[in-house]
C-alpha cells in the first residue's frame, strides 16, 4: 500500500472499500458482444472466448488494451485481435509481433506460473470495434465454469451468451445469479446448457459498498469429482478439505539444525500458550512474507525445510513452516483456509472453494484458541485483523475438514480513542496537545505506517491526519507498548494559529468533531451497506480558558441511538477548564438498500448536532 492510499483511507474514521470502479463509461465504451463457449471432455477443459467491444472516441482508448491471463496449466491457443469499423467491417488484424508475453509477477512476488499476453489495438476513426477470441485448455481444474458478463465493472455488456457442454455420466452442481438458462438439452453422450446475460448498471465505487463478485451475473459449475494435483471431490466440504489435506501431507519435515534451533527457542518453557509465542515470535523475525506461485495452480505449500533454507514464504508455506515448528514443541496446529478482504463476498454456494485466497493457522489449547497469521512481521501474537475477521473459513483436518467462524471484532476492539488538551491564549491562539489510541483497523494502518515507511513518510501523513487548520506540529511519537500490543498511540504537540473566531465581542470556539465517515446521498446510493465491523470513536477535550476571559454560553448535553448506532455529548465547566465528552458507535450490520435512507439520516443528524460552538466573552 502506498502513502498515498494510506492517507485517503485513514483520513476518515469509517473507510471507503474501494473496487478498481471507475465512474461510468457507457458513453465511450462498451461490450457489444461476449460469447464463451466451455467444452468438457472426460480428460481436459477447454473454454473459447470471443469479445467484441466498442470504442466510441478517445477516452474510451484505455480500454483498447487487449490482456489474456494464462499459467503453467493452462495453454492459450487460437489468439487472434482485430480491428473493425462499427458497422463490422474488418480494417486489420493485429500481427503476432503486436503480442507480448509477460510473467504476471507482482512487487511482492518472486515468482509466478501465471503469465499475461498483452497488445494495443487502437484505430484513429471513431467509432471502431475491437474483437479478439482465444482458447484455453487444462486438464487440472477445480471448477467447470466461473462465468461472468462483466469485462469492466464501469462498462456496459449488452450481449453475452455462455454455452458449456458436458458428458452426460459428469454430476455436477450449478450457481445462477441474474442470468437466463436457455435450453438444456441431450446431444448423444453430452449435455448442453446455454445462459444469456447482460450489465447494463455501472458498477461504481460506494462507501462499505457490495463488491463487484457479489452484485454482477455469475454461472458457476462445478463437478463433483475433479482433479487438481490429485483426485478431489465437491461432496461436502470434509471431503474437499481431505482434498486439500492430501495435496499438502508429507510436507513438514525440518533438517535437524533447525530442530534444534527451534527447540532452543523454548528451552526452559513449559505453558503451550509460551511456547507458541516464542515461535511466533521467532517466524516473524526470520522471515518474510514473498508470493511464491507455481504448481497445481499455486494451491499446494512449499515444503517446510524450503522456508527454513530460504527464510522466506507465501501464506501457505509460512503457516506450514510455522506448523512444522509447532510440531516439534509437540503442539497441534491445524490449517485454515480463510478469505482475506474487509469485506468477504458471499459463499455462493456449498462447498464454493475459489472463494477462499489466504492460508492462516489455528492453534487449539486448552483453555483458549490461538489465531496465527505468519505472513505479517508485526502483528500481534494471537490478533485476528480486520481481513479476517467475522467470516467462515475452512478448517483442514484430516476426515474432519469443516466450516468455521473466525472471531468477530467487538464495539472496543475496533476503535479511536482520542484525547486532546488545549491552552487557549488572549491573541486566540492555543498549544494543543492530543493522545489518541488506535484499535482494530486503525491499529493496523497505524502499525503499517510505523512498521514499513520512512520517518520522512510517517511525518508528512501525521501532519495531513490532524484535525486542525493553520497549525504548525512541533513534535509526535506513535509507539506500541509492546510487540503484542493490539493498540498503537499517538501523541502530538501543536500550535494553533486562530483556535478562535472572534464576532463582534463574542468569541466562538468550535468543537472539534466526530469522524463519522462520508456517505452517498440515498438519490445516488445503489448498492446495500455493508459495515464488516463496529465503530467506537471517543472523544475527550479539555479546553483552558486564559485569564480575562468567560464563557459566556455553552451547548446542550446531548444523547440519542438507533438501531444503526449510539451517539452523545457532554459540556462541563470546571473552574476556567472546559470538558467535552462526545462517543460515537456505528453498529456492524448489512443494511438493505431500502432501509439505507434511515441510516443516511442517522448520520445526518449526528453531523449536525455535533456542530457545537463554545461562546467566550471577555470579562470585565
Amino acid at each position: 500500500m502506498n502513502l498515498s492510499r494510506l492517507i485517503f483511507i485513514i483520513s476518515f474514521a469509517l473507510v471507503a472499500i474501494v473496487t478498481n470502479a471507475q465512474p461510468s463509461n457507457f458513453q465511450n465504451c462498451e461490450v457489444i458482444k461476449y460469447s464463451t463457449n466451455i467444452d468438457l471432455s472426460e480428460t481436459k477443459l477447454s473454454g473459447t472466448d470471443s469479445i467484441v467491444i466498442l470504442i466510441n472516441n478517445r477516452n474510451g482508448e484505455k480500454y483498447t488494451r487487449i490482456s489474456i491471463p494464462s499459467d503453467k496449466n493452462t495453454k492459450l491457443s487460437g489468439l487472434s485481435v482485430w480491428i473493425e469499423t462499427a458497422d463490422g467491417k474488418k480494417i486489420r488484424e493485429l500481427k503476432k509481433s503486436e503480442f507480448q508475453v509477460k510473467s504476471a509477477v507482482d512487487a511482492m512476488s518472486l515468482y509466478e506460473d501465471d503469465f499475461v499476453t498483452t497488445c494495443y489495438a487502437k484505430h484513429n476513426e471513431y467509432p471502431y470495434r475491437i474483437g479478439y477470441t482465444y482458447t484455453h485448455s487444462t486438464s487440472q481444474f477445480i471448477y467447470i465454469a466461473d462465468w461472468s458478463p462483466v469485462l469492466f465493472p464501469e462498462i456496459r455488456t449488452r450481449q453475452a451468451k455462455l454455452r458449456v457442454t458436458i458428458p452426460a455420466n459428469i454430476k455436477t452442481s450449478v450457481y445462477v445469479r441474474n442470468a437466463i438458462l436457455l435450453t438444456k438439452e441431450n446431444a448423444g453422450h453430452s449435455v448442453i446448457s446455454s445462459y444469456s446475460a447482460s450489465f447494463n448498471i455501472p458498477y461504481n465505487r460506494e462507501e462499505f459498498g457490495s463488491s463487484i463478485e457479489d452484485v454482477e451475473p455469475r454461472v458457476c459449475i462445478v463437478p463433483d469429482e475433479f482433479t487438481m494435483g490429485i483426485k478431489g471431490s465437491y461432496n461436502d466440504w470434509t471431503t474437499l478439505g481431505n482434498w486439500h489435506y492430501n495435496l499438502n501431507k508429507n510436507l513438514l519435515d525440518l533438517p535437524q539444525d533447525e530442530i534444534q534451533r527451534v527447540k532452543s527457542i523454548y528451552q526452559g518453557e513449559q505453558s503451550p500458550l509460551e511456547i507458541t509465542r516464542k515461535i511466533y515470535h521467532y517466524l516473524q523475525d526470520n522471515t518474510r512474507y514473498i508470493n511464491v506461485s507455481i504448481g497445481i495452480g499455486g494451491l499446494r505449500t512449499y515444503p517446510a525445510a524450503y522456508v527454513a533454507k530460504n527464510k522466506y514464504g507465501d501464506c501457505k508455506a509460512l503457516s506450514n513452516y510455522m506448523k512444522a515448528m509447532l510440531k516439534i514443541a509437540g503442539i497441534e496446529s491445524y490449517t485454515v483456509i480463510i478469505q482475506n478482504d474487509l469485506q468477504p463476498s458471499q459463499i455462493l454456494f456449498e462447498n464454493a472453494f475459489s472463494i477462499f485466497n489466504h492460508v492462516i493457522l489455528v492453534v487449539p489449547l486448552q483453555n483458549d484458541t490461538i489465531w496465527i497469521e505468519a505472513t505479517s512481521h508485526s502483528m500481534p501474537f494471537n490478533y485476528v485483523h480486520s481481513g479476517i475477521q467475522n467470516r467462515k473459513a475452512l478448517l483442514i483436518e484430516e476426515n474432519k475438514s469443516r466450516l468455521i467462524n473466525t472471531p468477530a471484532f467487538g464495539t472496543g476492539d475496533n476503535s479511536i480513542s482520542r484525547k486532546v488538551k488545549i491552552d487557549l491564549n488572549e491573541l486566540g491562539e492555543a498549544t494543543v496537545s492530543t493522545d489518541f489510541v488506535f484499535r482494530g483497523y486503525y491499529f493496523e494502518l497505524f502499525n503499517e505506517l510505523k512498521s514499513l515507511y520512512h520517518s520522512d513518510d510517517q511525518d508528512r501523513f501525521i501532519r495531513d491526519y490532524m484535525p486542525f487548520t493553520l497549525y504548525d506540529m512541533t513534535d509526535w511519537q506513535l509507539e506500541r507498548a509492546d510487540r503484542d500490543s493490539s493498540s498503537i498511540s499517538l501523541q502530538t504537540h501543536c500550535n494553533i494559529f486562530k483556535a478562535l473566531r472572534k464576532a463582534g465581542d463574542e468569541y466562538y470556539f468550535e468543537s472539534l468533531p466526530v469522524r463519522t465517515g462520508k456517505f452517498e446521498k440515498p438519490a445516488d446510493r445503489k448498492l446495500p451497506l455493508e459495515l464488516p465491523f463496529p465503530y467506537m470513536d471517543i472523544d475527550s477535550t479539555e479546553l483552558a480558558v486564559p485569564g480575562g476571559f468567560k464563557i459566556a454560553s455553552l451547548p446542550e448535553n446531548c444523547a440519542f441511538q438507533s438501531d444503526f448506532g449510539i451517539y452523545s455529548s457532554t459540556f462541563t465547566l470546571e473552574g476556567n477548564k472546559l470538558l467535552i465528552l462526545k462517543k460515537l458507535v456505528i453498529r456492524a450490520q448489512t443494511i438493505p438498500l431500502g432501509e439505507y435512507g434511515s441510516f443516511y439520516e442517522f448520520i445526518e443528524k449526528i453531523r449536525k448536532t455535533d456542530k457545537k460552538i463554545v461562546i467566550l466573552k471577555k470579562s470585565g
